[in-house]
């Protein structure tokens, strides 16, 4: 076989064959290589019109284009999760913002009823004071019981009783009333 002029025959034969590409190997200049290129693109079967190549390249095959359908279609499948991901990032986001922006709302509401508990706390270890500097002197009647700063509460809370109860039974009730009312005048004076 002439190498200069590969015929359609010659190529025909040689394209599904292992022979053309050690041909092609062979042949002396790159010039003969154009020749060839130009010979195979001048011919085509008059049945299909589809120009012959010695290069049946695989891209083009049935295979590789199911392939690269199953391809495009996993990746328009990828983008769509993808679109989906990156729309819940961005509600995810809002909420992370919404939580932070909470957040710091109640930091600060924390410090203000810190300050306030603090205030408070304050205060009622004054009024403690003061009842204690009061009432001192005052014991609950029927009862040795003083107040003292360990007991204010209980103090209190028995001498409330002892009023409470004792009122429709007793007269005493209606000086120990007096006694604490003018007590507390006091406090409030001061």
């Amino acid at each position: 076989m002439d190498q200069q002029n590969l015929t359609y025959q010659d190529l025909k034969a040689c394209r599904n064959s292992s022979t053309l590409i050690p041909m092609l190997k062979d042949m002396d200049t790159p010039s003969t290589l154009y020749h060839v290129r130009d010979n195979i693109n001048e011919f085509s079967t008059s049945e299909t019109n589809v120009i012959v190549s010695p290069l049946d390249i695989p891209i083009f095959t049935e295979e590789f284009l199911d392939h690269n359908k199953a391809r495009e279609s996993e990746l328009r499948q990828l983008r769509k999760v993808n679109t989906d991901y990156e729309e819940q990032n961005a509600i995810l986001s809002k909420h992370i913002e919404n939580m932070k922006a909470a957040i710091e709302k109640l930091e600060v509401e924390s410090v203000q009823r810190k300050a306030t508990n603090k205030s408070l706390d304050e205060h009622l270890t004054k009024l403690r004071s003061l009842i204690v500097a009061q009432f001192s002197n005052f014991p609950i009647p029927g009862t040795t019981e003083t107040v003292n700063p360990d007991n204010v509460e209980h103090y209190l809370q028995n001498l409330a009783d002892k009023v409470t109860k004792d009122v429709k039974v007793n007269k005493e009730c209606d000086v120990i009333v007096d006694k604490v009312r003018k007590i507390v005048t006091q406090m409030d004076a001061t």
